[in-house]
């Protein structure tokens, strides 16, 4: 038993965590699985900006920018915003 799963074990929350070993590198979910759930998905967004008689618009995910310095596309900083640029 590690220091994580002892102390749900001291806090009486052991039935109800879980714990997964992995790398900060390649974690085992799948990316962006909260912000969809907090945010919707960016497409819906962008279908209806389109429908209000847009011409052009795009979601620039700032992590995949390369106007952004390196250090600010970390998920905790910039790497999970985006920005929606459109002509009208």
């Amino acid at each position: 038993m590690n220091v994580c799963e002892r102390n749900a074990v001291i806090e009486g929350v052991s039935d109800r965590v879980t714990f997964q070993q992995g790398s900060a590198a390649s974690l085992p979910f799948q990316d962006e699985f909260l912000i969809k759930k907090m945010y919707g998905d960016p497409e819906e967004l962008l279908t209806a900006i389109r429908s209000w008689g847009t011409v052009k618009v795009e979601f620039i995910q700032t992590r995949n920018s390369p106007f952004v310095p390196r250090l600010l596309k970390a998920p905790f900083i910039l790497g999970t915003m985006g920005l929606i640029r459109g002509e009208k």
